[in-house]
């Protein structure tokens, strides 16, 4: 139960310690994030709760690498809410094979903003739950339902050269093995190109009382894809010397 719950629970600390550099693989090019000490890759540690998430992904897109705390991990195993957030690397499948400019995404990121703004994510949520249930349950064997409270549209609140950064609020109900949860989850998100390829970056943070206009889950995201940006931006500069 606990692994399935993984997909809606969470909360990311921004303060970072010390941080390790974690290269990524996507269409044959390597990224690489940093990620806080505290944290590891849910592939590595915790391979059932990363195949979880990623059954949890719409058929478009993949679950390139899951962030969580080790902390976080040890409570699961033990059956305990996770208390930290998680860090989820995307891509989308068309694309990963695709070389991106810099001028190429500049061309197209004034159009992704008037769609990403656009977006009925309660039009689209409903055709996608069917099929992650089903989904899901296969992969945890457990009888998961997840059903969206009302979504709306997401909030950008960054637009910039490098990404266009968006937030929103997660109603969710999620109901395993007969069992129901709801929670509230606030979602950062960034669509961004490292070393050429298209990636997404979401950060998910447990709703708290004291949250104000979601800005604890935007200044993490933001820690983390401008580290993730400015650590390709030098890969790039070095690979042309």
């Amino acid at each position: 139960m606990m692994r399935a719950l993984l997909v809606v629970v969470g909360l990311w600390s921004g303060a970072t310690l010390a941080e390790t550099i974690v290269p990524l693989t996507i269409g044959g090019h390597v990224i690489r994030v940093a990620v806080d000490d505290r944290y590891v890759r849910s592939s590595e540690k915790q391979p059932s709760m990363f195949a979880v998430s990623s059954a949890a992904m719409p058929p478009t897109n993949r679950l390139i690498e899951q962030f969580v705390s080790a902390s976080d991990a040890k409570r699961m195993l033990l059956g305990q809410p996770i208390a930290d957030d998680y860090v989820q690397v995307q891509s989308l499948r068309d694309a990963e094979g695709t070389d991106i400019s810099a001028a190429e995404w500049a061309s197209v990121r004034p159009t992704m903003v008037r769609q990403l703004g656009g977006v009925d994510m309660d039009k689209l949520a409903k055709p996608m739950q069917s099929g992650m249930d089903k989904r899901m349950s296969e992969s945890s064997g457990a009888d998961v339902a997840m059903k969206f409270g009302k979504l709306g549209k997401p909030a950008i609140y960054g637009n910039q050269p490098e990404s266009v950064r968006f937030a929103m609020l997660l109603p969710i109900t999620a109901t395993i093995n007969g069992q129901a949860r709801q929670v509230q989850l606030e979602c950062a998100g960034a669509i961004t190109v490292l070393n050429k390829r298209l990636v997404y970056i979401y950060d998910y943070r447990m709703l708290r009382p004291e949250d104000k206009n979601m800005l604890a889950v935007r200044a993490a995201l933001d820690h983390f894809v401008d580290r993730a940006e400015a650590l390709n931006a030098a890969v790039a500069t070095n690979s042309t010397r």
